[in-house]
């Protein structure tokens, strides 16, 4: 595991979409290909106009509209993900003369679409490319696995392959998985270099390349807590926050807060509050609403915060006591304030929720409340 980096000032965390990267390469400059395209992440692909702005090293895509991803289900490649690697692997024939060309043909390629696939020959962006194919395949069957197998063969150091085959085992042997999880976590540090990963610590989910690493981080975390062996998973999952920065476009923090408030880790969870004290998320509220109840019990704070809750999605209260919506048509994906987001907020807040003995009594009081009644009535 990469030495633990000090902790990322905080910002409103960004989105947690399915967020658009692209490049393949670490060196660009201007008028050296697409191989220095190593765009932030942004909304994903697919809805609005992209819109761009491009400095030295690094190319923005910012297109608007998009849900949120929940990080609950399998850490897989997002299809905006794959579509930038293959526009990186594409420009990455081309010579601009400047970084402003680059953007105009970027521009034109996102909007002819759709992006052609790539077909890069060997080393490296091969056994990335044979790794993506494998995630089509999410019955982990032997046609994955055997893509898989490919991409290690052309590069060792695929984190995207280890962990493949990882999450192939994880119902059959979880303790295999965890080992080929370590593979995952090892292969993709040694692929992007200790010194690299140092300077870029913080602003990884930017990179395209880093991003097997931070799903790797991710299912060995998850792993590991199911395990039991919880503090090993927060140490994991606290690195990848780290690493992933302000950006978290793997919603890290969400879980991250639900396992704290699950240990009855108050200090902790308050400076992860704190660090991204603009968050609006309803995982973020109602955690927030239930941390200060614990620590402060019902007063004008706990109050408040408990009340903003309500009003950004009263869907989680609902859920949480008991007379909730209907599962959502995709629980992959949520909007503020809607039943999906109550849906993904509750499945991970519940248990802490149920922790605290009148917590959720006092919930069910304050939604009935009028607001003019500032305290609980005696």
């Amino acid at each position: 595991m990469a030495q633990r980096k000090g902790t990322k000032s905080g910002g409103d965390g960004g989105s947690t979409g399915d967020t658009a990267g692209g490049g393949t390469g670490r060196d660009m400059g201007p008028g050296t290909g697409a191989r220095g395209f190593i765009p932030k992440a942004g909304p994903g692909l697919g809805a609005a106009s992209p819109v761009m702005v491009a400095g030295p090293g690094r190319s923005f895509i910012n297109i608007p509209g998009m849900r949120h991803a929940v990080p609950l289900g399998p850490a897989v490649p997002s299809v905006s993900e794959v579509a930038m690697f293959d526009i990186g692997q594409v420009m990455a024939d081309k010579n601009f003369a400047s970084l402003d060309e680059a953007n105009r043909e970027l521009r034109k390629m996102i909007m002819r679409g759709p992006i052609p696939r790539s077909e890069p020959p060997d080393g490296e962006a091969r056994a990335q490319r044979l790794a993506y194919d494998a995630y089509e395949d999410l019955s982990f069957g032997e046609d994955g696995l055997r893509l898989a197998d490919q991409a290690l063969a052309f590069h060792p150091d695929c984190a995207d392959a280890y962990l493949y085959k990882a999450m192939a085992l994880e119902m059959d042997d979880v303790a295999k998985a965890v080992v080929l999880g370590r593979q995952a976590v090892e292969a993709g540090e040694r692929a992007l270099g200790q010194d690299w990963l140092e300077e870029s610590s913080g602003e990884l989910w930017g990179h395209i390349e880093a991003r097997p690493l931070l799903r790797s981080y991710l299912f060995l975390a998850r792993t590991l807590w199911d395990l039991g062996s919880r503090l090993n998973a927060v140490v994991y999952l606290e690195d990848a926050l780290d690493f992933d920065g302000k950006e978290d476009g793997l919603g890290l923090r969400y879980l991250l807060l639900s396992w704290y408030l699950d240990m009855g880790e108050e200090m902790r969870s308050s400076l992860l509050l704190d660090r991204y004290k603009r968050e609006k998320s309803a995982v973020w509220l109602y955690g927030d609403a239930l941390l200060k109840y614990w620590m402060r019990g019902e007063d004008r704070t706990s109050l408040a915060r408990a009340r903003k809750a309500l009003k950004a999605n009263p869907h989680v209260a609902a859920l949480l006591l008991g007379d909730g919506c209907g599962r959502p048509p995709d629980p992959r994906t949520y909007a503020y304030g809607d039943e999906s987001e109550a849906w993904f907020c509750t499945e991970l807040l519940v248990g802490a929720w149920e922790r605290e003995g009148d917590a959720l009594e006092w919930l069910d009081e304050v939604r009935k409340r009028p607001v003019s009644q500032k305290r609980r009535p005696r």
